[in-house]
């Protein structure tokens, strides 16, 4: 079923005001239409009786006689017997709720015309999905007084009183809306293929065929449909219904995506008017959006992770048709592995997708089933089964496994627990190959450090896609803003917060957001534009001015390196008190390198230049280097580890692995290798220390600069070094020369 078949025709020229109340096809019309005679009539009544009713102590006593099922009470005192009568008779009016799905069923069987067809004339296997769990609810009740003639006899599946003869019965009905337990499997198959061989019209309506009949039996199927979304349709027939008046005004689109079921059970009633059930309808979704969390978001407002989401897209619909039967589960990518650094929204992307893919999640690490008894390899191995089997049995779903990292490269582990690490990670590996079943289950890993994964867990066939999540960039970070703010602040110009902001992850722009609102509200007072830059800059206070200064020094360094080096474009630069550091320099859309000795001389330079600058103009480094895993230091520390003592780029011994670039501890762990990456660290800051003293104008110009605008681009700094440059021996460097930086063993 496409999505134009969905779409009610509308007349060329005409608004959607005009036309948007007409029903989309003959079925909806005649549901449309008997709902609406119910409903005028209960309200010409009401009123007629309400008028005859008049002020209590000038009531005339009506003859209750004249009424349909009138109440037999004593008509001494007729008014409230009336009154009574009127409740009652509004009870029996369908609720909203009930209205919309027999029309959203309605306008299924109105694009299925082939579908009605052959139900009514043939013996036609029609399987509907229904993965609303309040549309379910209601259309076990209601479904067969929408799609089937009222005279027609339907033997119950569920019930196991199938046909013995067929002249008995006119069509058989199943109606599931709980999983099969694995031990009734084989019950049911055999149930429904004794239903099926019954050559009678079969209905199925199940959350998901798939995964509530049998497989044979579902591929069976003659038509496989999807029960229709909430659509603006929908809402304007189902007030026209209860309240007897057609909506004039428009609808707000987004109003109609927060529009569910309940929504329209609560805010459409018989006692309100139209226009007061869209108000109403408003106000719960203004509700809604007020009590939801910020990271209740949608696919289309997941920023910063396009492949990640184009997958989901594809997968999503890649889904669609294999509920229709149109692909096989070999046909869909199954199994991805999204990578990034802490807080970019992987688990985020997980939940999201599940939910709008209308699908179960399970989530689960190696340290849950680690904790589910008493850590014993046994009681690990069956917490894992028993999750997998959880996907299984509620299949279609998704398995979201984090910190895949947990289960480490086999080859790897040295340690007196092996065995218990490659059986564990052997176990993993079997449950995702689907030795008892991988068909209808999606599994997305996650990890911060791709390359501690075994690699057997990443091939095809497993989580063989690999997904990576970067930092958000300038663009990225004012949508994330924008989205978890709300509509508040829409008005104010948030790029300083943005450019604060950069190095941040989704959970950060969160975090600061949740805080800017904290303020606001303990203020009594709306957000302000003083909340959002307060809380970017993690409340602190501004800097004394001698650090501001050494700041701006440190930063001058990085971000003159940078572009001496690297070039201009995408480079940020900025002082000042913010969430954790008093600075930062970053480069948007760094292009990936070849992983030569010159590119990680580079990356060195810059690296280790924030410390040197402080060298050059100030009275020695401080502090601000090192001290901490994501320090310059740190950072350089692991850079020339990786170089010498895993990828072969130098050191005393460049042939001899010792283990992965990530270990740095293990590379470490002699003497001789400490020794010669202080040597190369040492040379690299006499390198850049050369560097700088050469543009020592250049570095001074900059240094002012963020000194009083907090901030610098890399094409200003680009321009200062043209303007300052005064040596010809700085003209190699600033063209990205490095020759002066002899290659080891050379």
């Amino acid at each position: 079923m496409t999505e134009s078949q969905n779409t009610p025709a509308t007349n060329a020229g005409a608004s959607t005001a005009e036309t948007a109340h007409v029903p989309v096809g003959p079925y909806q019309a005649r549901i449309f239409g008997e709902h609406l005679e119910q409903a005028k009539a209960f309200r010409t009544q009401q009123r007629e009786l309400g008028a005859r009713i008049g002020p209590p102590e000038k009531a005339d006593e009506p003859d209750l006689s004249e009424l349909d099922e009138a109440p037999e009470e004593d008509t001494e005192n007729a008014d409230t017997a009336i009154k009574t009568w009127i409740q009652r008779k509004r009870k029996a009016m369908p609720p909203a709720n009930h209205c919309a799905v027999r029309l959203m069923m309605a306008a299924l069987m109105d694009a299925n015309p082939d579908m009605m067809t052959g139900l009514l004339e043939g013996n036609a296997f029609v399987c509907i999905d229904v993965p609303d769990a309040a549309a379910m609810a209601i259309l076990k009740k209601r479904w067969k007084d929408v799609l089937l003639p009222a005279h027609w006899r339907t033997a119950d599946f569920a019930s196991g009183s199938l046909p013995a003869m067929r002249p008995d019965y006119d069509a058989v009905s199943m109606i599931i809306d709980e999983p099969v337990k694995p031990r009734d499997v084989a019950a049911r198959d055999a149930h429904a293929l004794t239903a099926y061989q019954s050559a009678l019209p079969l209905i199925a309506i199940t959350p998901n065929a798939r995964s509530f009949m049998a497989p044979l039996l579902c591929g069976a199927a003659d038509f496989r449909l999807e029960f229709p979304p909430m659509n603006e349709l929908i809402i304007r027939l189902t007030i026209e219904i209860v309240t007897g008046e057609a909506f004039a005004g428009a609808i707000d689109p987004e109003l109609v995506r927060q529009t569910g079921l309940d929504a329209l059970a609560l805010a459409v009633r018989v006692d309100r008017n139209a226009d007061e059930c869209v108000r109403t309808l408003e106000k719960l979704a203004a509700a809604k959006t007020t009590n939801r969390e910020s990271r209740d978001i949608r696919l289309d407002q997941l920023f910063g992770m396009d492949e990640a989401v184009a997958w989901a897209r594809s997968t999503i619909k890649d889904l669609k048709a294999w509920r229709r039967g149109a692909i096989g589960w070999n046909s869909i990518s199954a199994g991805i592995c999204l990578t990034g650094p802490p807080g970019t929204g992987k688990t985020s992307f997980a939940r999201i997708f599940a939910t709008e893919a209308k699908i179960p999640l399970i989530s689960a690490t190696l340290g849950g089933w680690q904790g589910s008894g008493e850590g014993h390899l046994g009681h690990l191995l069956r917490a894992m089964q028993a999750d997998f089997a959880k996907a299984r049995e509620q299949a279609p779903s998704a398995m979201f496994i984090d910190e895949i990292d947990t289960f480490p490269d086999r080859n790897s582990v040295s340690h007196s627990h092996r065995d218990y690490v490659v059986e564990v990670v052997n176990s993993f590996i079997a449950e995702l190959d689907g030795l008892t079943g991988r068909t209808g289950i999606i599994f997305i890993g996650a990890t911060n450090a791709v390359e501690r994964c075994d690699p057997a867990i990443l091939r095809s066939g497993r989580l063989g896609k690999i997904i990576p999540i970067g930092l958000p960039n300038l663009r990225d970070l004012e949508k994330m803003y924008r989205v978890r703010l709300q509509g508040d602040l829409a008005d104010a110009d948030i790029s300083e917060v943005c450019l604060m902001s950069l190095g941040s992850t989704g959970a950060d722009v969160e975090a600061i957001v949740a805080d800017a609102r904290r303020a606001a509200r303990h203020a009594s007072r709306e957000l302000l534009m003083s909340d959002l830059f307060d809380a970017a800059r993690g409340g602190s206070t501004e800097l004394p001015a001698d650090l501001l200064r050494r700041a701006a020094v440190h930063e001058a360094g990085h971000v003159l390196v940078e572009v001496l080096l690297d070039g201009p474009a995408g480079v940020h630069a900025r002082v000042g008190a913010t969430a954790g550091a008093a600075g930062f320099v970053v480069r948007e859309g760094r292009a990936e390198n070849s992983g030569t000795y010159s590119d990680y001389a580079k990356m060195l330079q810059v690296t280790l230049a924030g410390r040197a600058a402080e060298e050059v103009l100030l009275d020695g480094p401080s502090h601000g280097g090192g001290g901490s895993a994501d320090s310059d230091l740190a950072v350089a520390t692991r850079t020339v580890c990786a170089m010498f003592g895993s990828i072969g780029l130098g050191g005393p011994h460049p042939l001899v692995y010792l283990g992965p670039r990530y270990d740095t501890e293990k590379i470490l762990s002699t003497g001789y290798m400490r020794a010669a990456v202080q040597a190369e660290l040492a040379k690299t800051a006499d390198a850049v220390r050369s560097l700088l003293i050469g543009h020592r104008a250049a570095l001074e110009e900059i240094a002012a600069h963020l000194l009083a605008y907090r901030r610098i681009e890399g094409a200003r700094v680009a321009e200062i070094i043209r303007t300052t440059s005064r040596s010809e021996n700085a003209q190699p460097q600033a063209r990205g020369d490095l020759s002066a930086t002899q290659e080891p063993g050379r």
